[in-house]
């Protein structure tokens, strides 16, 4: 019996020392394999989202185009950093030379960099406190029905244009802008009657029409509205924030070739090297160049230089020396604080306003009147002297 049991320890140990020497090479014991864990997924990062830029303006500050057709006094009233919008509303000088707005004025919500883009010059800052109140009688909720009072007009906002349009086929639709503004994008069915040219075109309108009236940002558009309504026409409206509010509302604008520039026939031609004695034709003036009017103003030091660009182009972007700015659609009402027998030298800042300008004074009874081609802009080209108001 002892010698089975020795039997089988002897069989076992060497089915052992089998199996061990199986997992011995080279003098070594084979590693048992290595388990490598599987990573973990790091967390997508949550983007960090791009910060707005700073906005440009505070509250009270009163910015201008600067390079367009206009008084351009809309005035910043706040800035919500959530929407990215400025609240905007508009003020202007009144007859006490004040800072006014009127008491019915609405306010806007445009876009930041809408407002930064089309206004990029600071007038001033203002303590709106310190604000003149003037009254402007409009209707609250003006709608297709809405009659203005006779004398007055109605403001309304471009959501409620948009129904008044919408609603009514027949309604006319006004852009008092410049041709070039006008031909960048506007009102589909607009026509185009600058502010300036408005009293001497208010016959191509019909007094019986309902008429609303826009600009860019509502200035202009505000005197035309009262042009027309103390020239008898009752269904005036005004559209608050011009086409600027329009647009912002994503409503649509179309565009339009430019039409050939008006000549005005006949125009004297200037003469080669003009003098301050140069004859002028009653009702005309005279195109020169800015090396002609450079001849001028130094062989004449009694010359009246008129810069009749918007208040915000005259005092940040600079002007002749000794210019005076009455702006273009103030030409024809400030023109009696201009001596008739005075040699005056127009100009604005490519040649549009002031060959408009230069016109209202010539059928003024001005006749000695010189317009320079292609405005300050010709004057800067020649290196020309330039100064701003601090100079």
């Amino acid at each position: 019996m002892k010698w089975k049991i020795v039997l089988v320890l002897m069989l076992v140990l060497s089915l052992l020392t089998v199996t061990f020497s199986g997992c011995v090479e080279d003098g070594g014991v084979t590693p048992l394999p290595v388990l490598t864990p599987t990573p973990t997924p790091s967390p997508t990062p949550t983007p960090t989202p791009t910060p707005l830029p700073s906005p440009k303006y505070v509250a009270g500050d009163i910015i201008a185009e600067g390079t367009t057709d206009e008084d351009g006094l809309p005035i910043i009233i706040s800035y919500d950093q959530e929407t990215d919008k400025y609240e905007v509303s508009f003020i202007f000088k009144n007859t006490d030379g004040d800072w006014a707005h009127f008491l019915n004025e609405s306010t806007e919500w445009q876009d930041r960099e809408f407002v930064e883009g089309h206004c990029p010059v600071i007038i001033a800052n203002v303590d709106m406190s310190s604000i003149t109140i003037e009254e402007q009688k409009t209707s609250p909720i003006p709608t297709s029905t809405t009659t203005p009072t006779h004398a007055s007009f109605v403001t309304i906002s471009a959501s409620e244009a948009k129904q008044i349009i919408d609603s009514n086929p027949d309604i006319v639709i006004l852009d008092v802008r410049t041709v070039e503004e006008f031909n960048e994008g506007h009102i589909k069915g607009a026509i185009n009657m600058p502010v300036q040219e408005l009293p001497d075109r208010l016959g191509e309108l019909d007094k019986n029409d309902d008429i609303i009236v826009y600009c860019l940002t509502g200035v202009r558009g505000s005197r035309a509205s009262q042009i027309l309504a103390n020239n008898g026409f009752n269904k005036v409206y005004n559209m608050g924030g011009g086409i600027g509010s329009w647009i912002g509302e994503g409503f649509p604008v179309v565009t339009s070739t430019p039409a050939p520039k008006p000549t005005l026939t006949p125009t004297p031609k200037p003469a080669p090297t003009p003098t301050s004695t140069t004859p002028q034709t009653s009702a005309f003036f005279v195109t020169i160049s800015a090396d002609e009017a450079k001849q001028l103003i130094d062989s004449n030091p009694d010359i009246v230089i008129l810069d009749v660009r918007t208040f915000g182009e005259f005092y940040q972007e600079g002007h002749l020396k000794d210019a005076i700015n009455i702006p273009d659609d103030e030409v024809f009402d400030r023109h009696t604080e201009l001596d008739k027998n005075d040699d005056i030298i127009v100009y604005c800042s490519k040649g549009g306003r002031g060959e408009q300008a230069s016109l209202i004074l010539a059928e003024s009874g001005f006749t000695k009147v010189y317009h320079i081609d292609g405005g300050i802009d010709a004057w800067k080209l020649k290196g020309y002297l330039i100064v701003t108001s601090n100079t």
